[in-house]
């Protein structure tokens, strides 16, 4: 791996494609890819993972969970053209994103502010399909997504607190701009992201065997 020669100015947002893994996974699948390590700086687990003798198996306090990837110090392996310029961060999923996820991710995107590029602003926090017109990911709606996220970086506010908030209310209210009907829908773009469509997913991997419940909460199985 070589080292980054400039600091980076960016952010890119992605996706596993896959409804299970962790930071040990992805590094396992580059590496089939002939990479030396993982391309991601960070990943963020969705409580799935795949055990090796009996399938994938959901673990609840594993929602939401970071784990560190490639070390910032050296150039990553996510994006041609801009693993120099852009650190990058990969959720576990492929449409649809629980709260946990978000939550840990815009605590992510305050975390490369304050440690690694002190001018980061939304406008510098992109998503993979908007660098490569054959790429989807992160399947989330990123025009939107960075509303969310100026509104974050400003305010600390959590993301939980961002639909009901006053800020973005103010938001909603003074910026009448046009979606980007163009771009990927996601978990985000008709702001109904909820525990009640995470566990409906949940449950219907569950129902269909996909999915072996460990440490789940009991009402997410009732």
């Amino acid at each position: 791996m070589k080292l980054r020669k400039n600091k980076p100015a960016g952010l890119m947002i992605h996706c596993s494609d896959s409804l299970w893994g962790d930071a040990a996974d992805i590094t396992c699948w580059h590496r089939q890819r002939g990479w030396d390590d993982i391309g991601y700086n960070w990943v963020i687990l969705s409580g799935r993972l795949r055990e090796p003798a009996d399938g994938i198996y959901y673990y609840e306090h594993k929602n939401g969970k970071q784990e560190d990837g490639r070390d910032p110090k050296y150039i990553g392996a996510h994006a041609l053209y801009f693993n120099e310029s852009h650190l990058s961060v990969c959720l576990i999923g492929k449409h649809h994103f629980s709260w946990s996820q978000f939550e840990t991710l815009f605590e992510i995107v305050r975390m490369v502010k304050r440690e690694h590029i002190p001018d980061l602003k939304a406008e510098n926090i992109i998503g993979h399909y908007e660098v490569n017109k054959h790429k989807t990911c992160p399947n989330i709606e990123m025009n939107s997504f960075r509303k969310l996220l100026a509104l974050a970086m400003k305010s600390n506010i959590k993301f939980y607190e961002l639909r009901e908030s006053e800020l973005w209310q103010h938001d909603q209210e003074e910026d009448q701009e046009p979606r980007d009907v163009t771009a990927p829908v996601g978990a985000l773009d008709s702001w109904e992201v909820s525990e009640e469509t995470e566990t409906r997913e949940l449950v219907d991997l569950m129902d269909r065997g996909e999915v072996k419940a460990v440490d789940v909460k009991r009402e997410l199985v009732e």
